[in-house]
């Protein structure tokens, strides 16, 4: 893929978590377009988060123009060794199977970033309202 991307797998073995297909379309606004921007709600979206299952195949792609976003996006421990980011290249190998991840590291690593941006755009919200100070 071009720049912008960033893919994710890991191996899981479906226990109860019902996910096979997930779709989270998002707007990423730089400063300068947040702040040329009259509203604040999103009339397009530039970026998207989507997670697939096939078979035992756990697959987490993410794409936006923000690419130092996108490049530094980072899934906290104690995921560590469940998940591979294949994309972009890192020139490390993995031993597969990988540690098989479970419905919990599924519903995590499917909903962190999107849970992220809204909590990110609650607290922003507050901010602009004069309700909180910088995180």
């Amino acid at each position: 893929p071009e720049t912008g991307w960033a893919v994710w797998i890991g191996h899981y073995k479906r226990d109860k978590w019902k996910g096979y297909w997930g779709s989270n379309p998002f707007l990423y606004l730089s400063d300068n377009d947040k702040r040329r921007r009259p509203g604040k709600e999103a009339t397009f979206f530039n970026s998207h988060i989507s997670t697939q299952v096939i078979g035992e195949l756990f697959i987490h792609v993410i794409r936006s123009p923000a690419r130092s976003f996108i490049d530094g996006w980072r899934f906290s421990p104690p995921h560590k060794g469940t998940l591979f980011r294949i994309w972009p290249p890192s020139g490390v190998s993995i031993a597969w199977p990988a540690r098989t991840m479970t419905d919990h590291d599924a519903d995590y690593v499917a909903s962190a970033l999107f849970l992220f941006l809204q909590e990110r755009g609650r607290l922003a919200a507050l901010r602009d309202a004069g309700q909180a100070s910088s995180p």
